[in-house]
Formats: C-alpha cells, structure tokens, sequence
C-alpha cells in the first residue's frame, strides 16, 4: 500500500532527463529513477518487493505502466502543453478489484533555466526523423493552481 501512495504522490518538482535510450526522473528530493524507454518490461524495487514497468515514446508522448503484484497498475502519460511550457500528467490506477479507472491529472510549469529544454530535443527523444540526437532535459515545477495553457 505505501508503494502505492508514493506513485501516486506528486511531486512539487520534476526534472526528467533522457539520454541513450532512457528516462531517468529526479523529484524534488532528489530521488532519482531510470527507465529504458524500450517498451521492455523491467523489474524496480518499491516497499516489500519489485513492481514491473514498461516505458516507451507514444505519438510524442512518454507513456510509463506500472504494475504491482497486488493487482494495481498505474499508467503515467507525460506530454507537452502546446503553446504553454508546461508539463501534464495524466496517471490512471486500475485495479482488478474496480469496476472503474481513476484517473488525475496534474500540470507541472517549465522552469525558466538556460539549456532545460528545448523543442528540438523533445523530437529527438521522441524519435522524429532529422532531428539532433542529443541529450534532453526538462525541469518542471507543479502548477497548484490547476491552470493549464491553452
């Protein structure tokens, strides 16, 4: 259950850092995970065990599924906000128990620091054909308001 809460706590600040075929996110205390963005199930230690994730670029979108051995999975969508330099997150919890998904939806502002992030670095991550392949960084704070652009 605490593995639970802790994925689905949000943190006030994200950093999201990609580099040779990976995602590594750093939260605001500085816990840091890394993820191969292969679409390959992989095995990370949480409370009382391991829980198995699969990440992987969709249409421009990081796409990250949690399983646990109690049944739950967590699905965690991460797209840009066109137009807007923020950040959304979208995590749904579905549990074999529930008839029904829950879903939240969480808005994180771009942090205005030279070389976070760039939009050509987003395509490179994301695989679009001709761009640099380099490295990419994001640093976002989340947006308590709930205001997100348009």
């Amino acid at each position: 259950m605490q593995a639970m809460q802790r994925a689905m706590e949000a943190p006030a600040k994200l950093k999201i850092a990609e580099a040779n075929g990976s995602i590594t996110f750093t939260d605001n205390e500085g816990r840091a995970q890394t993820f191969a963005t292969n679409n390959k199930k992989e095995q990370h230690p949480v409370e009382n065990g391991t829980a198995d994730v699969k990440t992987k670029w969709k249409d421009g979108r990081l796409v990250k599924e949690t399983s646990f051995d109690n049944g739950l999975k967590l699905t965690e969508t991460y797209s840009l906000i066109p137009n807007a330099d923020q950040l959304q997150v979208l995590t749904k919890l579905s549990v074999s128990r529930m008839s029904r998904e829950v879903t939240l939806k969480r808005i994180y502002d771009r942090e205005r620091r030279v070389g976070e992030w760039s939009a050509s670095q987003l395509r490179a991550a994301s695989g679009v054909a001709g761009a640099p392949q380099e490295r990419s960084r994001w640093a976002y704070t989340e947006n308590r308001s709930g205001d997100a652009g348009t």
